[in-house]
């Protein structure tokens, strides 16, 4: 992991939320990790902030979690970091889940 030079992240769905100790004891189906390079710690906590923030608007995690490609979620992603509200034009699709 020392040899890590690039920002990687990753959004998963689960097809089953699994319980992981919210404070409001509700499930868990969105999943995001994160791999940031150690010799770039300038940017991390906003960047991670910024991805807190739209992870609590609600349109942007049904974007998230009817998106049935990767290129439909980062459509999606791209929209509400833009400011535009993401596109829910996947929300009739049921998506597929990990």
């Amino acid at each position: 992991m020392c040899s890590i030079n690039t920002l990687t992240s990753s959004f998963k769905t689960l097809k089953h939320p699994i319980s992981f100790d919210a404070p409001d004891d509700r499930k868990v189906n969105l999943l995001l990790g994160v791999i940031w390079p150690r010799d770039s710690r300038e940017g991390f906590v906003p960047a991670l902030s910024r991805s807190v923030r739209l992870l609590r608007q609600p349109g942007y995690r049904e974007c998230l979690r009817n998106a049935t490609s990767s290129a439909e979620a980062h459509a999606g992603i791209e929209a509400f970091e833009a400011g535009s509200g993401g596109s829910l034009r996947y929300a009739p699709s049921k998506g597929r889940k990990a």
